[in-house]
């Protein structure tokens, strides 16, 4: 998504960011021009997706697939911190609860886990 963020910027400019995306089906609903544009100023527009996963605002939820990349790319202790830096972790997830359900589910059943947690919508 934040190659689309960053495409929509180059061709549209930034008062129709909103827009672009939209047209494209990849904002929710919840997300307005007036929140893009506190997320390019307060984190600058290369980090657009991550300020509006910090918001709440997730676009992209992680899915298994993600979170086994994070695990390979930097161990099971670093699977939040590459969400983050990925732009997908949600603002309640947290690397204690990931830990908790490595430890009961095992990283194959990781995002199963934290669904019935209510830690993953």
């Amino acid at each position: 998504l934040q190659e689309n963020v960053k495409g929509c910027l180059q061709h549209k400019g930034r008062p129709a960011l909103a827009t672009c995306l939209n047209a494209h089906g990849l904002l929710p609903s919840t997300v307005t021009q007036e929140i893009l544009d506190s997320c390019i100023g307060t984190d600058g527009p290369n980090k657009v997706v991550a300020c509006l996963a910090r918001l709440d605002h997730v676009v992209q939820v992680p899915t298994q697939l993600h979170l086994e990349g994070c695990a390979s790319q930097g161990g099971v202790e670093w699977i939040a911190q590459c969400l983050e830096e990925s732009g997908i972790r949600p603002a309640a997830l947290t690397q204690v609860e990931i830990d908790a359900c490595i430890g009961t589910a095992g990283l194959s059943g990781l995002e199963q886990c934290l669904r019935t947690n209510g830690h993953l919508p």
